[in-house]
């Protein structure tokens, strides 16, 4: 699903993870986060293996809107971004998580952590 307007401003709705897109009214957007404390000398082995078993399966999922990975020295975060908290939880239930983990596990250096982040506004053309 690609999201068109000249600008969305998402505004806190129910909980931090559920967002109202406030000029399509009773569109939601989901965002989940993820922090991996990964040990350095991996850092390129992890993306890549991310990639394989989170990125390139969420994009063929119904309700897929972004996915992104950041990373910094040390850690990786990842962001995913769906239509519905469903949508997500559906895609979780597939076990990407669970096969990332097992090819990463001695890469990190500690359990990787949910974040939670206040958006307050987003814009994209």
């Amino acid at each position: 699903m690609t999201l068109q307007a000249d600008r969305w401003i998402i505004k806190p709705y129910k909980k931090f993870w559920d967002y109202k897109v406030s000029e399509k009214e009773g569109q939601t957007v989901y965002t989940a986060t993820m922090v991996y404390p990964v040990k350095e000398e991996f850092m390129e082995d992890f993306t890549r293996l991310w990639g394989k078993n989170i990125l390139n399966l969420a994009i063929d999922q119904p309700g897929f809107v972004r996915m992104q990975l950041l990373t910094r020295e040390g850690e990786a975060m990842a962001l995913g971004t769906w239509t519905d908290k469903s949508h997500a939880e559906n895609f979780m239930a597939l076990g990407p998580f669970k096969n990332l983990m097992a090819a990463v596990k001695d890469m990190l250096v500690a359990d990787p952590k949910p974040t939670i982040w206040n958006l307050s506004s987003y814009a994209s053309r």
